[in-house]
């Protein structure tokens, strides 16, 4: 193999990993939202949130937001738990490509 052939080969090679990374990219979503009290409406903060497919997840912060990135489009289940509050299972959460996931999750 020649030089040429050989650079020409490498910038393709390059070329097909950026266009599948690019691709990839457009195959997950955020999923974003806020926890509170069902009582109080209060934020929960340090709740913590799990895609339990992917085991991939996050804690709330002090407002009781979270975000989770790079979530595969499909349909996911997340699972929502913090100590003294019963856990909350959120079953058949549509991720598309399209739009981004906010999701307010009440916990008792």
């Amino acid at each position: 193999m020649n030089k040429k052939s050989f650079g020409a080969m490498l910038l393709a090679l390059t070329c097909a990993c950026i266009t599948l990374k690019a691709q990839n990219n457009t195959f997950t979503q955020s999923v974003k939202g806020t926890v509170i009290d069902a009582e109080s409406k209060k934020p929960l903060p340090e709740a913590t949130v799990t895609i339990t497919g992917i085991n991939k997840g996050t804690v709330t912060d002090s407002l009781g937001n979270f975000t989770i990135t790079n979530i595969p489009i499909g349909r996911q289940t997340l699972l929502i738990t913090l100590m003294g509050y019963d856990q909350k299972i959120v079953s058949e959460v549509l991720v598309s490509s399209g739009k981004e996931i906010f999701l307010n999750v009440a916990l008792t």
